[in-house]
């Protein structure tokens, strides 16, 4: 059957998204700090803001390998802020960013700076996590994530909430567990879910999870950025766990005056309920987690990168990684991330 690049993208995404083995991911793990826990109340309750000039003052910065092969060398904050990497200025949106300038010789194990920023907080069952995003990291091999982890990788958990690779312009999100958690396909979302229902990752080795496919062209890359970027909103209680996203345009007045009122927001793009999960033991001590990669084993992988917008004089993803001009929208534009807490 001849798919279509978008369509095969998402496919090659549920059979090649490789988290790494549990070796690997509890030593990406960031160490917490302290865990959130949520608060008796209706309405959503603000914990956190990363925000402005202090967005960095909270973060736990990377400096090993990329559990995912990524062609990556993860650096320091220092290290980011003094090669315009990292930049979080007291007024505007902050930069997180690849290195896009340097012009590096080709070989097989060239590998290019980059970032990979976990919080010190940590969350749990009762949490609501709003990030509002101006530009999202994209270009061919580029992967990048802004997403959930716990510490013991599967076994608590992980939410992917903006992730693809190359010059894809539609969003994937994902659930990645332990033994007992699968996929309700009957539950309402705008998305597309996954024809993998079961979101053990542990079951094959390979790092698969239920994902769901945004159906809209402007949720990611260059579309997302022509329109000024947007939302997102992820609910995490103990009846699932729900993501909503908007375009600059239609963000609810409600999270904009910093009142968000989830109730209101509709049908979410992607939805995992009721008795397929136990959301309040599967998920734990949740980091947040932004990072942006390189080739490695999803934007890499010989099935996606011929299929995805990958420059024709480049054979191979690794090929391309010493080209700084196929970087340039290599980063992350962070208005703001809030943290709230919500009715388990």
């Amino acid at each position: 059957m001849h798919l279509s690049p978008v369509s095969f993208i998402s496919f090659a995404a549920v059979l090649t998204l490789v988290r790494g083995s549990p070796a690997e991911l509890g030593e990406r793990a960031a160490p917490v700090r302290g865990v959130k826990k949520a608060a008796v109340s209706t309405a959503p309750v603000l914990v956190k803001t990363y925000q402005g000039a202090t967005f960095f003052d909270s973060w736990y910065w990377a400096e090993y390998s990329d559990p995912t092969h990524g062609s990556v060398n993860f650096v320091n904050q220092t290290y980011a802020k003094s090669h315009r990497m990292a930049n979080a200025p007291v007024n505007g949106s902050v930069t997180i960013s690849m290195d896009r300038f340097t012009n590096i010789p080709a070989s097989a194990t060239a590998q290019r700076n980059s970032i990979r920023i976990s919080s010190l907080d940590s969350y749990n069952v009762g949490t609501l996590a709003i990030v509002d995003l101006a530009h999202i990291p994209y270009g061919p091999g580029v992967w990048p994530a802004f997403w959930m982890c716990g510490p013991n990788w599967p076994n608590s958990g992980e939410i992917d909430i903006v992730e693809q690779v190359n010059s894809v312009n539609t969003n994937q999100a994902a659930l990645h567990t332990g033994p007992g958690c699968s996929f309700n396909a009957s539950v309402p979302q705008a998305g597309t879910g996954s024809t993998h229902p079961n979101c053990d990752s542990s079951a094959t080795g390979s790092g698969l999870g239920c994902s769901v496919s945004d159906p809209s062209d402007i949720s990611f890359g260059k579309g997302f950025a022509t329109h000024g970027g947007g939302v997102w909103a992820t609910q995490w209680n103990s009846t699932g766990i729900f993501i909503y996203r908007w375009t600059r345009t239609a963000i609810p007045a409600d999270i904009t005056s910093g009142s968000p009122n989830p109730a209101s927001w509709g049908v979410p793009f992607a939805a995992w309920s009721d008795s397929g999960c136990n959301y309040k033991t599967q998920f734990a001590d949740m980091a947040l987690v932004f990072d942006i990669t390189l080739c490695g084993d999803w934007a890499g992988s010989p099935y996606v990168w011929p299929y995805s917008g990958a420059p024709s004089q480049y054979q191979t993803c690794q090929s391309a990684v010493g080209d700084p001009t196929l970087f340039t929208q290599a980063y992350f534009s962070v208005n703001y991330l809030k943290m709230y807490t919500v009715p388990i």
